[in-house]
């Protein structure tokens, strides 16, 4: 087929005009909905299911020195557990990683790559060397809730028939 969807669930309302952009897709591509044999957040990596439900938050970067500080603040603000954030950067030439070791909590895990080598690599990194039951995805420009992983490990756990979590964003500005 053209596109695999897996399940997914959005605990919010879908944006007027997403709907629609869907029935369409529905009806305009070959597309073959499964199942994945997978439970993560924001769809990135397989995980066995762990005695707690305990969250990686991965953090790819690259020249985001700006914003990096308070994505990273976010993440430690959850209300979920979070026994590790796992930050790879892509080498950057602004001051992102000076802005990581700024942060001293230990559940913070830094790797520099030497050469740029894209986001997908630095993704790929942050997914090796992730270790929760649940992995998500922060980019390195983005902000969240404190509750934000709470309800949506909560969400995972009351329904073990879906595998993957998303949320609506509120576009604040570059400022």
């Amino acid at each position: 087929p053209d596109i695999l969807i897996r399940h997914a669930v959005s605990p919010d309302p879908l944006p007027e005009g997403v709907g629609a952009l869907w029935d369409e897709l529905l009806a305009t591509a070959d597309v073959r909905v499964e199942r994945s044999p997978v439970r993560h957040i924001r769809g990135l990596k397989p995980r066995e299911p762990g005695p707690s439900p305990e969250v990686s938050i991965v953090i790819p970067c690259h020249d985001d020195g700006r914003f990096l500080g308070d994505a990273i603040a976010s993440a430690l603000l959850s209300e979920a557990p979070v026994p590790e954030i796992v930050i790879v950067d892509d080498c950057s030439t602004d001051n992102s990683v000076e802005v990581i070791r700024g942060f001293q909590d230990p559940r913070i895990k830094l790797e520099v790559l030497t050469r740029n080598s894209g986001m997908n690599v630095a993704v790929e990194r942050c997914m090796q060397l992730s270790s929760g039951k649940y992995v998500a995805n922060l980019s390195s420009d983005d902000l969240w809730v404190p509750t934000k992983l709470e309800q949506q490990v909560a969400f995972l756990e009351q329904h073990p028939e879906f595998d993957a979590v998303f949320t609506q964003v509120q576009i604040v500005g570059e400022d």
